[in-house]
């Protein structure tokens, strides 16, 4: 188990201790209270530890290889992992065939869009494990539309989120693997020309950011997820700060249907910077008919529909900072540990209690403080243009946006000068 464990992190996962409980407390009794735990024998649990491992690690290759979720950034709905977990145990650590992978895939991506552990999550995972059991996958599909009112139909304004924190940022980034889409600068296909290449694809801006803050939008719409693309990195250095319509005639010349590939709006009139609302609108349709067309294959069993198994890649923003980030974040960690402070939970999705939008992906969390049961829920956010600071402040977070704050915050805790 702890090789396993290593081995995610390395690959960029990484679970709380209590979301772990979850899937081994899932898979040991069928139940989610964590009370339920006092009645299993040590040997039980051990067996349990190690099924449950297998259960993850086989979900997510599925979803690296059929969905291209292969990193933690775009991996969402990690709450729904015990619920996965209880049906391939049940299953025999398996899906019976092509088409129950598919169903269980729709049930999945829908549960991590609309947000369905988000709220009350003991209660929601309760009322699935009970479905699990009793009607299986046929079962969480039907009790996921009724919590919805019947509604699992993705709307345009659905993409309508802003940067890399936005829920419907991942759904963006799974068509685009999905679909293979084709890159501006060759005209090829991402997931088949840059195989084994990790990093070489970058999340492009659509239209620049200079050129959107100069025409004066604001940093919402600039970051809008409709205004994402995904280039390989010498094709986005290429284009750099230039607007689409200064080069998107010519790419439609030589590569003719690699716009198309990546749902940019045909008509030429929307690629000018005044009419940048009306190309997000469009995209956004573009976007939400490729998601319901895909869903509806997945729903149908229909695994064609979810292509070849793809090649894993990473994707990094244009700030290529993964690596020194990362290890940035874990030496803080580590000197925090030190302190006295809890171990944080790393890559962490915080979602609204209210409405279930995730507010950012926190480079490390503490939802009970620094010091359980001490001072309020610590953030440490590096990326805070692609989360909303404030709302998060209004829950009670204390949010730090650099390595340096957080760590002079801690050490003036501890009773330590900078």
């Amino acid at each position: 188990m702890r090789a396993c464990l290593e081995q995610w992190e390395k690959e960029g996962f990484s679970f709380t201790l209590d979301w772990l409980l979850r899937t081994i407390s899932a898979v040991a009794t069928g139940l989610v209270e964590f009370s339920s735990l006092d009645m299993i024998r040590v040997t039980d649990f051990k067996e349990a530890l190690e099924t449950a491992a297998g259960c993850v690690s086989h979900f997510l290759d599925v979803a690296a290889g059929q969905l291209g979720l292969d990193h933690v950034r775009v991996l969402m709905g990690r709450y729904s992992f015990p619920v996965i977990c209880r049906l391939l145990h049940l299953a025999g650590g398996h899906f019976t065939d092509a088409a129950e992978t598919g169903r269980v895939l729709y049930w999945y991506i829908h549960s991590a869009l609309w947000g369905r552990y988000a709220g009350s999550t003991e209660t929601a995972l309760n009322q699935d494990f009970g479905t699990a059991s009793r009607s299986g996958i046929g079962g969480l599909i039907g009790s996921l539309e009724r919590w919805r009112g019947g509604n699992l139909v993705i709307d345009g304004q659905d993409f309508a989120g802003s940067g890399r924190g936005s829920r419907f940022f991942p759904l963006l980034n799974l068509l685009s693997w999905v679909h293979a889409v084709r890159d501006f600068g060759n005209g090829l296909s991402l997931s088949a020309h840059l195989s084994g290449q990790p990093g070489a694809i970058q999340v492009h801006h659509v239209f620049p950011k200079a050129v959107l803050y100069a025409a004066g939008y604001e940093k919402g719409q600039v970051n809008a997820v409709a205004n994402f693309c995904f280039l390989n990195r010498e094709t986005s250095l290429v284009i750099g700060k230039r607007g689409p319509e200064e080069y998107f005639g010519a790419i439609e010349a030589m590569h003719p249907g690699a716009l198309a590939s990546q749902w940019i709006p045909e008509d030429p009139a929307l690629w000018r910077v005044g009419r940048y609302p009306d190309f997000l609108a469009a995209r956004r349709e573009l976007l939400a008919a490729a998601a319901n067309s895909f869903l509806d294959q997945l729903r149908a069993g229909n695994m064609a529909g979810a292509g070849r198994p793809l090649a894993r890649l990473t994707v990094v923003a244009p700030e290529a900072d993964g690596g020194s980030r990362r290890d940035q974040v874990m030496a803080l960690v580590a000197e925090l540990v030190e302190l006295g402070c809890a171990d944080p939970a790393i890559d962490c999705e915080v979602s609204d209690p209210a409405t279930g939008e995730v507010l950012a992906i926190a480079e490390a969390c503490w939802p009970e403080g620094l010091q359980p049961g001490e001072g309020d829920p610590v953030i440490l956010e590096l990326a805070p243009g692609e989360a909303d600071l404030d709302r998060l402040r209004e829950l009670g977070y204390e949010v730090f946006t650099s390595a340096d704050s957080l760590r002079s915050h801690a050490r003036r805790q501890n009773g330590q000068n900078d």
